[in-house]
């Protein structure tokens, strides 16, 4: 190689170089900005459990709705949309073009084969005439004390109340979002699939396993895929020691940007354009970004 060819390659590996890097440090900027970089097209959720303006302001609330580009808010209104803040809230979701859900759910509603709860707060949105799409239902009967001894049969009762909801919210032209973990398939796979079939418009996995994200909703997203049904991969944000959390199942310490890449990952590993992404939830996230 003569001195002049080195001198151009050199000139040519120095620019690709310089390429690489200033592309790694848009995209490091991005995500320590705390912009999410997924692709527009996603869907994107934020839970928000706060039903008044104790630990936020809706102003605050819809801030990081914004800056992490959410364009669906399941938010718990505590069987209250009467009061001014759930109206206020919903006039802003309105006004922004969010999509907004009443997030729900308690564990031993799971062994009310009536649903009765869950109606109510059908009912609830269905007169209220009010720009709610529908309810995100986060029933959680494995919480239960009896649910070791009795997985079978408590199982058994959950997807019949939900199956009643499900049945009730769609006479009432409302759609429902059901909140599962990502290990139910270890459990009963054919009750997963009922749930997936029957239960619900949509899923959402909690998804909370850092380590083993993509194999861990495999089942779910085969069944999502077979019933043609969208699907939301949730990701936790509470502190390590929260309900027990450990360090393999919330990015608390980790921000933002590993969960968008690994989200990333996944969602390029299934190639299903109906996945989702999902932050959990509101309260640790504005703690985080210090709001």
């Amino acid at each position: 190689m003569n001195r002049k060819t080195g001198k151009r390659t050199l000139i040519v590996l120095a620019i690709v170089l310089g390429l690489f890097a200033s592309i790694f440090l848009f995209v490091k900027i991005l995500v320590q900005d705390n912009v999410a970089v997924i692709d527009k097209s996603i869907k994107i959720g934020l839970f928000s459990w706060n039903s008044s303006d104790d630990e936020y302001s809706i102003e605050d609330l819809f801030k990081l709705i914004k800056k992490l580009h959410v364009s669906r808010l399941y938010h718990s209104f505590e069987d209250n949309l009467d009061s001014q803040y759930s109206t206020d809230l919903i006039k802003m979701a309105a006004n922004e073009n969010i999509e907004l859900y009443y997030l729900a759910g308690k564990s031993e509603w799971g062994l009310d084969e009536n649903a009765t709860e869950l109606k109510k707060i059908i009912d609830s949105i269905a007169t209220s005439n009010l720009n709610i799409e529908g309810i995100t239902i986060d029933v959680e009967p494995y919480l239960l004390k009896d649910w070791q001894e009795n997985k079978k049969e408590i199982l058994n009762s959950y997807y019949l109340s939900m199956q009643t909801a499900y049945q009730y919210a769609k006479s009432n032209n409302l759609r429902v979002v059901l909140c599962i973990p990502n290990w139910l398939d270890d459990v009963d796979i054919k009750i997963l699939e009922d749930l997936i079939a029957n239960t619900c418009d949509e899923i959402a996995i909690m998804n909370y396993n850092k380590k083993d994200e993509i194999p861990a909703i495999k089942s779910e997203v085969y069944l999502a895929m077979k019933y043609d049904k969208p699907l939301e991969c949730i990701v936790e944000f509470q502190d390590v020691g929260t309900h027990q959390l450990t360090e393999d199942q919330t990015y608390a310490n980790d921000g933002l940007g590993l969960a968008i890449e690994n989200f990333n990952k996944l969602y390029g590993f299934y190639h299903y354009n109906k996945i989702g992404f999902a932050y959990h939830y509101a309260t640790p996230l504005m703690k985080m970004l210090k709001y």
